[in-house]
């Protein structure tokens, strides 16, 4: 499940550590939509405008009106023509938000409302979302802090070395 590796003892070589994504990436099973991260939009100009038409609060009627304009949408290069076009991508194409549950406890005789919602799908929404893409890296990294950059150098532990006697 998790690639045979666990336990392994990490490169100490010189060279340059490649990026962590990268490594991630590369291990992942390769779908038709690889190449592009803004899927089920056919580019990053699609999304934004997307995102801006959708949480920007402007009405159905004003975008459908801003599309209309000639030469705005082959333009743009706009794989949607009005809102209901817009509309129809997003409900078939893109994955749902974890829906919530509420369960009503009794305590005390009050009773209680509790929302939640499912840890996996919630993490699978946000894995994802493109504009993460960057943050989200799975693989072990080195960090390195010299003695004395550490704001506090004295009680900087070393390897093999044990703490100070009194903390």
């Amino acid at each position: 499940k998790f690639g045979d590796r666990a336990g392994e003892a990490l490169d100490d070589g010189d060279d340059d550590p490649i990026d962590g994504f990268t490594a991630y990436e590369a291990r992942l099973p390769q779908n038709p939509n690889a190449d592009n991260l803004y899927h089920p939009f056919r580019n990053k100009l699609n999304w934004d405008v997307a995102a801006w038409a959708k949480t920007q609060g402007i009405g159905a009627n004003a975008l459908t009106a801003l599309l209309k304009i000639e030469g705005l949408r082959d333009g743009l290069g706009l794989q949607f023509r009005n809102n209901r076009d817009l509309n129809r991508l997003i409900d078939k194409n893109l994955p749902t938000r974890a829906t919530f549950t509420r369960r009503s406890y009794t305590l005390g005789g009050e009773t209680h409302d509790m929302y939640m919602r499912n840890s996996l799908d919630v993490l699978k929404e946000l894995y994802g979302r493109p504009d993460f893409v960057r943050y989200l890296t799975f693989s072990p990294e080195k960090h390195y802090l010299l003695e004395k950059d550490s704001r506090s150098s004295r009680w900087v532990a070393t390897p093999g070395q044990s703490c100070p006697l009194g903390l």
